[in-house]
């Protein structure tokens, strides 16, 4: 026991003067806080439903697409209150889990994949087509000419007699 004081009595007021030992110490301390209170750490724009002016004409827009007319203020009114009423919902049943395992929901996602990856699933022209294009609109692949000369090329002439 008494090569324990012998040991601290020494090094830990070194230890205290450390900056790297005051940074591990913080480090550790902001972890332990971390793990002892999870995921409650959530923010309050996670649990808020904000719709703002360019959700609202979204909203409008889609309307408008639908019925071919702007919606009147309490329509527009209630899409906004069918729009807080669905994310509620879609939160609830993410936080129960009903999304797992579910077929339905992975053709859906599957759906959506497609859709954003449309253009990677276009067919690429053919070689024959692109040579029909390029015979169709020569002009827009045509080059000027070129000319060139090399300073070699012309001092071999002049060594030869020829100009």
């Amino acid at each position: 026991m008494h090569w324990i004081k012998s040991i601290f009595g020494r090094t830990l007021p070194v230890l205290l003067r450390e900056p790297l030992f005051h940074f591990l110490l913080l480090g550790g301390a902001l972890y332990l806080l971390y793990a002892g209170f999870g995921n409650n750490f959530s923010t309050t724009s996670q649990k808020q439903i904000i719709v703002d002016d360019a959700r609202l004409s979204l909203l409008a827009q889609r309307f408008q697409r639908t019925w071919m007319r702007p919606p009147t203020r309490t329509e527009l009114a209630g899409l906004a209150d069918d729009f807080v009423k669905d994310k509620i919902i879609y939160r609830e049943a993410l936080a129960l889990g009903l999304d797992k395992d579910d077929l339905v929901i992975r053709r859906r996602m599957r759906q959506e994949m497609e859709f954003l990856n449309a253009d990677m699933y276009e067919q690429q022209p053919t070689d024959s087509q692109l040579q029909a294009y390029l015979h169709a609109h020569p002009d827009d692949f045509r080059q000027p000419g070129r000319c060139w000369n090399s300073y070699k090329e012309g001092r071999q002439r002049r060594q030869s007699g020829r100009h």
